[in-house]
């Protein structure tokens, strides 16, 4: 039914000529399905909510739908409504449930229907990525105080072509997570309402402040297909991760940043007898595959000035961190003692922060405290989204040519990287590095801070676990034709061979195999094949119709973390590429 609530104001729209009228139709055609099978997809996501996200203890779901704290009056105390007050129809007065898609599409396309008042103004345009798999449309703004440059032949490029460096903003990933969609309308409303015109002058920035309406629509974690969209990004499963691929390679952004939320209740009292204290977690983009420059440079202008607004606001930052210990698993064994662990982000290149931050972008994630606990706090947790988002855009501004001499280089250095020997070791599979630190909790009864001596899984100082030598690109077989497709669609070049070519290879032979796991990621259905290889050096004679992938380009990180098949994000291990003989590495030019 949301489709039939959008038909009215197609006539808004600017777009009637350029496809956006045809691809609203179709949404009309499946809008019906969408409602019906929406039940269905709640029903469908429970399951892998109770696996993939973290679980409520007894009193935490209760009040979560009751809309009360599910923790003390001391410590709901320490997390006060902010003095300003947020507007948004998901924030109204006495409201219970967030902004819903149709709200949201309205709000958007009257942010881009809202007349200039002054020349200074900037009216944003309103983009249609496409649609989610139950027919949702997929809406993000455009804000630059110029028009897109024309392309070489004096025709205007497809929407979403920036002007300038592009910042690009991506919200609720995760449908349960619907603060980041709040804070990324409200953030909107003060773009277009000319408070970031400064900003504007060397930036353009773009929203997507909902990437999987099906799940918003569910309040479940993941996708209609019950596959996670923020490990799906290398993947490309879905087309909501598709869409979104194909967005950033039309922005090539220089800054992206990455909304969830953190769960707020449950485990942390399980595991340590206190309480979250933080307003928001955060980290930067820590894959082996990036050039370290580009995690320095991250922090610096990114984490670091976040945290330090928010401390200025009264608010509370602090890294990344779940808790993953085996509390239940220990207490279904009968052991006697359980060792509690707090692990940063992940290292691989499978999120959103992640692999986008290998093309070359400081790359940020954040997460505001809000799983659990329902619109409990929502002004504040929003209020801390909208500070941190302030202070990426004003830094990324101050810094944008540190940000660009940056990514200057890096390109440079990812496409003359010379094929030759000694070819250059490149990380493979990285691992966190174990650690200990003392972090802050809230005591459950005082609502006091209380310091905690936890083991800490370190992101940002990783212990490198399998490195080889650079090759100089990949082969992949004709019957390689979907990971082709996704490589494509992810922006890296690749060419068929027209004839037979000897090619001078390093071909995986798999050791005996473990048996296969459970995934941690995004086909529930499929299993994910772990391999053991080694190396085996020879010519072979690849025949007409295969495919060579250089690596003498700038996403060229994208093509490793694809295909060296021993690591848990690649095509081979998620059945993209069907055999280990699909594809090789290629070690002196064709």
């Amino acid at each position: 039914m949301l489709a039939m609530s959008i038909h009215p104001q197609l006539h808004l729209l600017p777009w009637r000529h350029t496809g956006l009228t045809a691809a609203l139709a179709r949404a009309l055609t499946t809008a019906l399905a969408a409602g019906l099978t929406a039940l269905a997809l709640a029903a469908q996501t429970q399951a892998q909510a109770q696996t993939q996200a973290p679980r409520l203890d007894g009193h935490a779901a209760a009040a979560q739908q009751q809309g009360t704290a599910p923790y003390s009056a001391a410590v709901a105390a320490r997390f006060a409504d902010p003095t300003v007050r947020y507007r948004t129809p998901g924030l109204a007065s006495g409201r219970d449930s967030f902004t819903s898609n149709a709200e949201l599409a309205q709000a958007l396309q009257a942010l881009a229907a809202q007349p200039a008042v002054q020349a200074s103004d900037v009216q944003p345009r309103l983009l249609n990525l496409g649609l989610s798999q139950l027919g949702q449309p997929l809406w993000a703004l455009h804000f630059s105080t110029e028009t897109v440059k024309p392309g070489p032949t004096g025709t205007e490029p497809e929407p979403g072509t920036p002007a300038k460096p592009a910042v690009f903003l991506l919200a609720q990933q995760h449908g349960n997570e619907p603060a980041g969609a709040e804070a990324l309308l409200v953030l909107a409303q003060q773009l277009a309402g000319g408070e970031f015109n400064a900003v504007l002058q060397q930036l353009d920035v773009v929203l997507l402040p909902r990437a999987n309406p099906d799940a918003a629509l569910a309040h479940a974690r993941a996708s209609a297909s019950g596959i996670d969209i923020n490990r799906d990004h290398l993947l490309l499963h879905t087309p909501e991760a598709r869409a979104i691929a194909a967005l950033v390679q039309r922005l090539q952004p220089l800054v992206v940043v990455d909304v969830h939320e953190y769960l707020a209740v449950g485990r942390w009292r399980q595991s340590f007898g206190a309480e979250a204290r933080h307003d928001l977690l955060l980290q930067v983009a820590t894959t082996a595959l990036a050039d370290p420059a580009w995690q320095t440079l991250s922090q610096e202008v990114l984490a670091q000035p976040v945290l330090q607004a928010l401390a200025e606001q009264g608010l509370r930052g602090e890294a990344y961190h779940e808790n993953f210990s085996t509390l239940g698993a220990a207490q279904a064994n009968g052991a006697a003692s359980v060792v509690q662990r707090l692990r940063m982000g992940g290292v691989q290149p499978d999120v959103a922060r992640n692999v986008l931050g290998l093309r070359h972008a400081a790359s940020l994630l954040l997460e505001s405290r809000g799983i659990g606990i329902g619109h409990t706090h929502i002004q504040r947790r929003v209020h801390s989204l909208v500070v941190a988002l302030h202070a990426v855009l004003n830094s990324s501004a101050q810094h944008l040519q540190a940000l660009q001499r940056l990514r200057a280089r890096t390109v440079a250095q990812a496409t003359a990287q010379p094929c030759q020997a000694p070819a250059p070791l490149m990380t493979v599979l990285a691992a966190h590095r174990d650690s200990r630190r003392e972090l802050l909790f809230l005591d459950p009864l005082t609502g006091r801070d209380v310091a905690l001596q936890v083991p800490w899984e370190d992101a940002l100082e990783r212990v490198d676990l399998t490195r080889r030598t650079r090759p100089c690109g990949y082969w992949l077989a004709a019957d390689a034709g979907e990971a082709v497709q996704r490589l494509q669609r992810l922006g890296l070049h690749l060419q068929r061979l027209d004839l037979p070519t000897r090619l001078q290879v390093e071909q995986w032979v798999e050791r005996p195999r473990q048996a296969d796991a459970a995934p941690s990621a995004p086909a529930p259905a499929s299993r994910v094949r772990r391999a053991d290889v080694q190396l085996h050096a020879h010519t072979m004679q690849a025949p007409a119709g295969s495919w060579w992938l250089p690596l003498q380009q700038p996403l060229a990180a994208l093509a490793v973390a694809a295909l060296e098949p021993d690591t848990p994000t690649s095509y081979f291990a998620h059945r993209v590429l069907p055999l280990l003989g699909s594809a090789a590495r290629v070690m002196a030019p064709p």
